[in-house]
């Protein structure tokens, strides 16, 4: 149960890590931040790669030939939402759902009949006792 309850909680925090591929060989991040306000980047782009790198969840991976290789740390939100789903789950925290089904007594008996020898007899004396049980 510990074991669980610890693998939920880290899922409730977890994150991935994108890769992305500058063009142009770059020591730094100030470097890419520069050349990508020069590039002709909306302020808004420019404001989120300035917010994760002072974060420290930005940081250059290295440069091969005439691209820079970086690493972004973000939320995983899909792993997050399912985690929190999970939760409430256990917590019951969803109401039940139930669904009525009718059947017609022919296609009752086309399903009773298609179950193993033996089964479908206990089926129909169940479903009986169940229905006897109603009525009264």
């Amino acid at each position: 149960m510990d074991s669980l309850a610890g693998d939920l909680k880290q899922e409730l925090k977890a994150k991935e890590t994108k890769i992305i591929a500058f063009d142009g060989i770059y020591k730094d991040l100030s470097e890419i931040i520069l050349m990508a306000a020069a590039g002709g980047t909306t302020n808004e782009t420019l404001k989120s790669i300035k917010r994760l790198a002072a974060k420290g969840s930005v940081r250059i991976l290295g440069a091969s030939g005439e691209k820079t290789l970086v690493a972004i740390d973000m939320v995983n939100w899909g792993v997050r939402q399912k985690a929190r789903m999970d939760a409430q789950k256990l917590l019951d925290m969803y109401p039940v759902e139930t669904k009525k089904i009718q059947l017609d007594e022919g296609t009752l008996s086309a399903i009773l009949n298609g179950l193993p020898a033996g089964v479908g007899e206990a089926v129909r004396a169940e479903l009986g006792r169940v229905i006897s049980e109603k009525r009264d």
